[in-house]
């Protein structure tokens, strides 16, 4: 390989994570790699329901004590966490029906309810509890969040909830509004029936999402290790797939295209002066915290096809498609239909 090559994806030594670390990194979770729950620890998340279930069967008098709204909901984190998804759904269903809630309270149930039935395979459900979620949205964090919702359910590939434009439109969304090379690695997840594998935009997302991961990675307090040591895996997994899938040159030229004022921000030392931006980046809009409109979203998503135009040469069919995609509203029914989904969900016979 060529010394500009080896220059731009090795000037960083990126060690392999020792198999120690990688236990201390997955220490939060509760349940090994065959699926078996792990020694109890309590320093581990979730981990305090394991001390005692005793929610699960209240008595009168704890019922009385602490209410029967805390112990539903303890009864829904618990059931969760041991992945029975379908009995936590019903239990956060019961929460739903039989208790007022404010929009927040019901954006918190309503993002539980969306998990629990994307991961029990809740088709009808989990359709209904999406729409019912973006009739919800209010502020910047509620559209983050469901563009999150959106790409999970997107990436889990068992439900035609959301179409592969909606997935690519959710995952540029966040790229422009909260760049870090997590959303980049999004891109990697849409379906090749609308980004082909071998695309420019497929290659520039994985060499920009290597840069902005060896950025954030500086800033890190070097006595954390768990989420250092998760970026530093990663890139050497995009390093990894880069060099197999394309060729030095490709790689060299999309660094180039899109990449260039991330290096020279890695290579500046405290005595340089600040490098200015030329033009404003797409993401620019990010510093209001008010619920982009649809205008809005239109000019971040033109912005960003025009400052990452290098990654959308061959794809202007999907360009265009991008910029004539008018964002559709849930309607002032959805939110009664689910209600009136969970109220004959427990009406039905079990």
């Amino acid at each position: 390989m060529s010394e500009d090559f080896i220059s731009s994806f090795s000037n960083f030594e990126i060690e392999e994570p020792e198999e120690k670390v990688r236990e201390e990194e997955t220490d939060d979770e509760i349940y090994d790699k065959d699926g078996s729950l792990k020694p109890f620890k309590d320093t581990r998340k979730g981990q305090v329901f394991l001390i005692n279930d005793w929610y699960m069967k209240p008595s009168d008098i704890s019922t009385i004590v602490f209410g029967e709204l805390e112990i539903l909901k303890k009864q829904a984190s618990y059931l969760s966490l041991k992945k029975r998804y379908s009995e936590a759904f019903e239990v956060y269903s019961k929460i739903t029906l039989n208790f007022s809630h404010n929009d927040n309270h019901k954006k918190e149930l309503f993002d539980a309810m969306a998990y629990c039935a994307l991961n029990g395979g809740m088709e009808k459900e989990l359709k209904l509890i999406y729409r019912a979620l973006g009739k919800l949205v209010d502020t910047l964090g509620d559209q983050m969040n469901l563009w999150s919702t959106t790409i999970a359910i997107a990436e889990k590939r068992l439900f035609k909830i959301v179409d592969d434009l909606e997935h690519l439109l959710a995952v540029i969304n966040l790229c422009s509004l909260a760049e870090c090379g997590r959303h980049w690695l999004l891109f990697d997840n849409v379906s090749t029936d609308i980004l082909p594998k071998k695309s420019r935009l497929r290659l520039g997302a994985k060499v920009r999402a290597f840069f902005l991961l060896k950025a954030e990675l500086k800033n890190f307090d070097k006595n954390s290790s768990s989420t250092e040591k998760l970026n530093e895996s990663q890139m050497i997994q995009i390093r990894k797939d880069l060099q197999e899938e394309f060729l030095e040159k490709e790689i060299v030229e999309a660094r180039d295209a899109i990449c260039t004022k991330l290096i020279k921000k890695d290579n500046q030392t405290s005595g340089d002066e600040p490098i200015v931006e030329e033009e404003p980046p797409p993401h620019a809009s990010k510093l209001g915290g008010k619920m982009k409109t649809q205008t809005e979203l239109e000019e971040i998503r033109k912005e960003f096809i025009s400052m990452y135009s290098w990654m959308f040469e061959g794809l202007e069919s999907l360009k265009d498609q991008l910029q004539k995609v008018q964002y559709e509203t849930a309607d002032d029914t959805v939110l009664k239909e689910l209600l009136q989904e969970l109220s004959r969900n427990f009406e039905s016979p079990k």
